[in-house]
């Protein structure tokens, strides 16, 4: 799933006169090949510098600013209309710039913002971001040469050691000792190619970084890997030009050996492993140990292959010369080291696959099963050998000389499989069962009678990135209003996160009767709002507010992995929590709609038994389904009007303005015991802050995990900086897109029988 360049926010929209922002650098929706060391900021005008001016922020997807430094923001001393400021911490992902400054020239201070995304992974250079998204061909040549050199040479040095290099005539020596030469120093160039290669092919569509940047955003695991491999490369010369008095001794094979897997490791811990967030403690050592069994089997196998058959011939029958034969002493490693990474490559691809169908229904699972398909005849030949040396090694010995290069051969694709799985993005879960996600909303149609119009949003993928918004515009009844009788829809979006806004995006008319706009970008995870405005010829104008939670669960599969949340943000998620669970009687508008095109709307009152009177509840709700929504029959329908009280133990109900019914009641459930609703709640973050009713209100964003029984649910809470008290709530669970907000909190509220 390909994340395009996304938008989040403006480089600013001030009144003609004053200072603005006319470029950027990075550029406002611009594409990198790697992480940007600096901000610049060109000006209309001359910027002041004071408290307060200038001012820049970093902030990631999540809208934090927590791992992200910026420092020394000042201006060009050369050119007073040109901001700097440098940056660190930066990764792959999509960031946003939010600036203020003030003019030196009339005095005013203006703030805006804009964004955009670095390529790639923060795990190795040329991997692929998203799943869908191929890495690049470069980073797996050199991971797979890096690989395939270290594990030569870290075999070359055990070679000696644990297949008795003393018995090795000096052509064979020499040729083990160039091995570990050849490897390391193979490994060695494709390793520091890497940043290189980075800023000569960046991702298609993104700028070209410079080499520094490319060399700043390197892992630091990544430098494990050059450190090692300059090491072992001297190390591996000296041997080949001292003679056989160093390069046979016990110390420096072991030594060597132990260097040459630490630049695997360097690769290991640039692994999806090292990612993770969950089973990090299983993943990490499990992914090191693959990498050290596979290196050397791998590098053994090679090893055999060039080394057989130069080595000495002996007769058969001889029973000590056979316990040295360098096959056999081989077959007794391979056997364990081909277990080992068997079995922590199985434990791997346990951890990255989601479900078992991610196996043949993602790129990750397609490439992993090709890679057990080269494995069988690998293990086939392996058995082959141990078989063949049983019976008559001597004997064998041609047929066994070409099996093991085959072997090797074989290995050799089994290596480059695994260093493409490393460099795909792991599938992700989706259990989405909408395809589109189609909010509705009634609307004052501007005459005085309430819900004139009905409002529909459609929003297709609901990811953040490149979306498609679409706006139908009905009767009360469902009856499409023909787009002729529309002067203009106007789209404005606002993230809940940060101050991140795109007001006034123009619609296109369709044949098909409703308002399209295309390409809007919503660069950030999680809530944004989407204000809808229907202008009507003779008419008033129409807004009706949306709540968007990106990646939509619905749509694209509910995940509950998100980032940890702040103390902060859970400090005013507590105080809200106890002024709602405090409050003895509060009235609140409620808008449930089902996300494939019904919505109901209702009014809500509820009282405790505080006051001397019995816990009351009472409701009147209107449901919509319009024509064409995926839950609605066919045709046009009036709105469906439900009303119900409770008093005590006692229940009046009705339907369309018919007869009440009147029945018991279970008891009214108070605000008092509302609170388990939000029962491990997690994932606290800090938004924006916005007027409710007049009143400040600190947005708090968060999640509160499923259950066996529930699905997750997702909220947004405006919680009062004066009165503590949750002014409006938003929620996001299986089929339900509900915005409350509370007014007339322990007030007297109108609840009595009916007449």
């Amino acid at each position: 799933m390909m994340i395009a360049v996304v938008f989040a926010g403006m480089m600013g929209s001030p009144a003609a006169g004053h200072a603005n922002v006319e470029r950027s650098s990075p550029p406002e929706d611009g594409l990198l090949g790697a992480p940007p060391r600096s901000i610049e900021l060109w000006t209309t005008e001359r910027v002041a510098v004071g408290p307060g001016s200038p001012t820049i922020r970093v902030l990631n997807e999540e809208g934090s600013d927590e791992s992200i430094t910026v420092s020394n923001a000042r201006v060009d001393p050369n050119d007073p209309r040109h901001v700097l400021a440098d940056v660190s911490g930066i990764g792959a992902g999509t960031y946003t710039v939010a600036w203020s400054i003030r003019s030196e020239d009339d005095g005013h201070t203006l703030t805006g913002s804009y964004a955009f995304r670095v390529a790639g992974t923060a795990r190795a250079p040329g991997a692929a971001s998203v799943e869908g998204e191929s890495p690049r061909v470069w980073a797996i040549a050199t991971r797979w040469l890096t690989f395939l050199g270290a594990a030569i040479a870290a075999a070359g040095f055990f070679y000696g050691q644990f297949m008795r290099s003393g018995d090795l005539s000096p052509a064979v020596e020499r040729r083990r000792l160039l091995s570990i030469v050849a490897g390391s120093a193979i490994a060695l160039i494709a390793t520091v190619a890497e940043p290189a290669l980075q800023t000569w092919f960046p991702p298609q569509g993104a700028a070209k970084p410079g080499l520094g940047d490319a060399v700043a955003s390197l892992p630091t695991a990544w430098w494990l890997r050059p450190a090692t491999l300059i090491i072992v490369l001297v190390l591996g010369a000296a041997m080949f030009v001292s003679g056989p008095r160093f390069s046979r001794q016990r110390t420096t094979q072991l030594v060597g050996g132990g260097l040459a897997l630490a630049a695997l490791l360097g690769l290991a811990l640039t692994s999806h492993a090292s990612a993770r967030e969950s089973w990090r403690a299983v993943a990490v050592p499990s992914i090191v140990l693959h990498q050290w069994a596979v290196g050397l089997w791998v590098g053994g196998l090679v090893q055999l292959a060039l080394n057989w058959p130069w080595g000495r011939e002996r007769p058969q029958g001889d029973g000590e010369d056979e316990a040295h034969d360098p096959v056999r002493q081989f077959s007794r490693y391979a056997l364990v080291l081909a277990l080992v990474g068997i079995a922590t490559g199985v434990l791997n691809a346990g951890l990255v696959l989601p479900t078992l169908r991610s196996l043949w229904r993602s790129d990750y699972g397609g490439f992993l099963i090709a890679k057990v398909a080269i494995l069988v005849p690998v293990l086939g030949l392996a058995s082959f050998h141990r078989l063949s040396l049983r019976r008559a090694a001597v004997r064998a010995g041609a047929t066994l000389r070409t099996t093991v290069r085959l072997e090797a051969a074989l290995v050799l694709l089994v290596v480059l499989g695994g260093s493409v799985l490393a460099l795909l993005a792991p599938p992700a879960v989706t259990r989405g069962s909408f395809k589109v996600l189609d909010l509705a909303a009634p609307a004052d149609g501007g005459s005085g009678a309430k819900d004139e119009l009905l409002v529909r949003l459609q929003v297709t993928p609901a990811k953040p990135g490149d979306n498609q918004m679409t706006v139908l515009v009905a009767a009360a009844d469902g009856a499409p209003i023909p787009v002729d009788q529309i002067a203009l829809v106007r789209l404005a979006f606002t993230s809940l996160d940060h101050d991140t806004e795109q007001p006034d995006v123009a619609t296109t008319a369709t044949p098909a009767g409703g308002f399209v706009t295309e390409g809007v970008q919503l660069s950030l995870d999680d809530w944004w709002r989407v204000d809808v405005l229907v202008r009507r010829l003779g008419a008033e104008d129409v807004s009706v507010p949306f709540y968007l939670r990106l990646p939509d669960p619905n749509v694209n599969g509910f995940d509950e992995t998100g980032p940890a949340g702040s103390d902060e943000a859970r400090a005013v998620y507590e105080r809200g929590l106890v002024g709602m669970t405090s409050m003895h009687s509060v009235r609140w508008m409620q808008r449930l709609a089902s996300g494939t095109g019904g919505v109901a709307v209702s009014e809500l009152m509820v009282r405790d038994d505080s006051g001397g009177q019995p816990a009351a509840s009472s409701a009147t709700s209107r449901s919509y389904q319009p024509a064409g929504s995926t839950s609605a029959e066919t045709g046009s329908a009036a709105p469906r009007e439900f009303e119900q009280i409770i008093i005590g133990t006692r229940r009046w109900q009705r339907q369309g303005g018919g007869e009440w019914l009147e029945g018991s009641a279970p008891p009214v459930l108070t605000p008092a015991a509302w609170g388990e609703n939000y029962n491990g709640a997690t994932g606290f973050h800090l938004g924006r802050i916005e007027d409710v009713g007049g009143e400040p209100a600190q947005i708090v964003t968060f999640l509160v995990p499923g259950t066996p029984r529930l699905a997750p649910a997702y909220y947004a809470w405006w919680v009062g900086t004066e009165s503590g008290r949750v002014l409006r709530e938003t929620m996001v669970s299986r089929a339900h897109y509900m915005i409350y907000d509370y007014g007339d909190i322990d007030q007297p509220l109108p609840i009595a029988p009916p007449v």
